[in-house]
C-alpha cells in the first residue's frame, strides 16, 4: 500500500512560488532542478519551500505537461486534488481541474505511480487513467498522445468528450461563461488555436442541434 510522505509530520512546508495561468494563455515553467513543466490556461501550480534541496514536491490545479528530470534520492511528487503522483524521472500529462469529477492521466514515458490514500496503480508508458472524485476508484482509458498533449499548441481535441467538460475547456481558452441548458451528451470535435469563439460556436452549431444566445461573457446553449 502507498503512504504519501510527509514533510516531517507537520504537514507540508510553505509554499515558494507559484504560477497561476489565466485564462486564454499557456505558460512553460522551468524548475530548478531542470524538469519543465507546461500549464493550460485556468491552471496554478506550487512550488513548496526546499524544492530540489529537501524534495521535489509540488501542488497542481489544472492541467500540466511534465518533463522530470531523473534524481532517485529524490522522487518527483504532484498533489493533483484527492490524488498524487510520483516518478523519479519521465513525462506525463495530468488532468486535475477542481471543477472536473476525474483526475486524468497519461504517461508518455516512463513510469507514474498514482492514486490516492484508499488505492494506488503503476502506470507505464502508453497508458492512461482517471481517478473519479464521486467514487474515489481509478479506472483505464483508452490512451492518445496526441488528444492528451495537443493542448500545448493550442489545439483542443474532443473525442466522445462529455459536453459539459468540453464547454469548461472552451471557458478557460476564451474567457467565457456557458449556461447550458441543453441535454447535449458528448463532443467529438477539433479546434485549432487560430480559430475564435465565433468560428468555434459556428461549429458547433454546424455540428449539433444548439443555439447560442450571447450577453457579454456569458453564453446560454439551448437545444435547437
Amino acid at each position: 500500500v502507498w503512504v504519501f510522505r510527509e514533510f516531517g509530520g507537520g504537514g507540508p512546508p510553505a509554499i515558494a512560488q507559484e504560477w497561476v495561468v489565466p485564462v486564454g494563455q499557456l505558460k512553460l515553467v522551468k524548475l530548478r532542478d531542470g524538469s519543465t513543466v507546461h500549464l493550460n490556461s485556468g491552471s496554478r501550480l506550487a512550488v513548496y519551500e526546499g524544492y530540489n534541496r529537501k524534495h521535489r514536491r509540488l501542488l497542481l490545479e489544472g492541467e500540466g505537461y511534465f518533463e522530470v528530470k531523473p534524481n532517485r534520492q529524490r522522487p518527483f511528487q504532484v498533489e493533483a486534488g484527492p490524488v498524487e503522483v510520483e516518478v523519479v524521472g519521465t513525462a506525463f500529462n495530468l488532468k486535475a481541474f477542481p471543477v472536473s469529477e476525474r483526475v486524468e492521466l497519461a504517461v508518455v514515458e516512463g513510469t507514474v505511480r498514482f492514486g490516492s490514500k484508499d488505492s494506488t496503480v503503476m502506470v507505464e508508458w502508453g497508458q492512461a487513467v482517471a481517478f473519479s472524485r464521486q467514487t474515489r476508484t481509478i479506472e483505464p482509458l483508452p490512451y492518445d498522445e496526441v488528444q492528451a498533449t495537443a493542448w500545448r499548441s493550442g489545439t483542443l481535441i474532443f473525442v466522445n468528450t462529455p459536453f459539459e467538460e468540453a464547454l469548461r475547456t472552451l471557458e478557460r481558452r476564451y474567457g467565457v461563461q456557458f449556461d447550458n441548458r441543453s441535454d447535449i451528451q458528448s463532443l467529438t470535435v477539433r479546434f485549432e488555436r487560430t480559430e475564435s469563439l465565433d468560428e468555434v460556436l459556428d461549429v458547433l452549431r454546424t455540428l449539433l442541434p444548439v443555439e447560442f444566445t450571447r450577453e457579454g461573457d456569458r453564453i446560454r446553449v439551448e437545444r435547437r
